[in-house]
């Protein structure tokens, strides 16, 4: 959301402000050999190039800063890890599927102060959580959870984090075929969604009983 309010107001701040600058002091006035009718319109492409340049700086800066990075793929077990795939997951003879929820993320661990990774429980198969994963649990609701400020440790720095998790699904009994949408929610845990400061990007895939 900060990146898409920069990308509206940046050109705009630039703009006013190498408009205010030029009226203020033209360099180019005290250059000679440049005409006088031609000096404005040189100084303001001057001045906008310039500011650009500068505000591309600060803003890099301050995303760093103030921002934070999040990427969630879900995929097959060994299979390639793409945010662009839409796997299918899909139960054996026993009525067990598995899958890999692989969480990347770029930035400071006081961002994700209270955020988890939700994934919800589907109607015709429960969630099992690895017992060696300690940042993912089953809620009591049967919701697969990460908790993303674990993922951290103990460093409170700006860095990149990236863990792979296992969900294993056992599928309740049914004749039918079934299918339902897979897509993992960034949530908080007791105040109100709302991230600004953090760019959320995932893929979803679909659990599948066949016949």
């Amino acid at each position: 959301m900060i990146r898409n309010i920069s990308k509206v107001a940046k050109p705009l701040v630039v703009a006013l402000i190498g408009v205010y600058v030029a009226n203020k002091f033209n360099i180019f006035d005290f250059i000679t050999f440049i005409p006088e009718e031609k000096s404005f319109d040189i100084c303001i492409t001057v001045y906008f190039a310039i500011l650009e340049i500068l505000s591309e700086f600060f803003a890099k800066s301050a995303y760093a800063k103030f921002t934070s990075e999040i990427s969630v793929v879900l995929s097959l077990n060994n299979t390639e890890v793409s945010i662009d795939s839409t796997p299918i997951i899909k139960f054996n003879q026993s009525g067990l599927a598995e899958a890999t929820i692989t969480v990347s993320i770029v930035g400071r661990k006081k961002h994700f102060s209270d955020f988890q990774l939700v994934v919800a429980n589907s109607s015709f198969a429960t969630m099992q959580a690895n017992i060696h994963d300690r940042e993912a649990s089953i809620d009591n609701t049967g919701n697969y959870i990460i908790d993303l400020e674990k993922m951290f440790g103990n460093t409170n720095s700006r860095i990149y984090v990236s863990s792979s998790f296992r969900i294993t699904f056992a599928r309740e009994f049914s004749d039918t075929e079934r299918s339902i949408e897979i897509s993992p929610e960034l949530k908080r845990k007791a105040r109100r969604n709302f991230h600004p400061w953090i760019t959320f990007k995932h893929n979803k895939a679909f659990l599948k009983v066949e016949r």
